[in-house]
């Protein structure tokens, strides 16, 4: 909602109050881009891993990487010493 309000002031210099027509339409547009997404076995990575992370106690999320539009997050096995190394490698190198 917020994404098409400030759409809507940007392209409307008599801008008062959001339009909802447009803002239900947009709504309507993302809920069914998700849930086609979802059929053809596509997510919005970073809500989901937070979730499963918060569900699962084996499972963080390490690091997000900065500026990205979509951040993504890492979980995994904390009691893995050998794969903690690696990804904190990883993760050292790309910052």
């Amino acid at each position: 909602m917020g994404v098409i309000t400030t759409c809507q002031k940007i392209n409307d210099s008599d801008w008062k109050r959001p339009d909802l027509g447009p803002i239900q339409r947009g709504i309507l547009a993302d809920d069914i881009g998700c849930m086609v997404g979802g059929l053809l076995g596509g997510m919005k990575v970073y809500p989901v891993a937070a979730w499963l992370a918060r569900q699962t106690p084996g499972l963080r999320i390490v690091a997000q990487l900065p500026d990205a539009p979509q951040p993504l997050g890492i979980g995994f096995n904390k009691n893995s010493p050998l794969l903690v190394a690696k990804v904190n490698g990883v993760l050292s190198e790309i910052k």
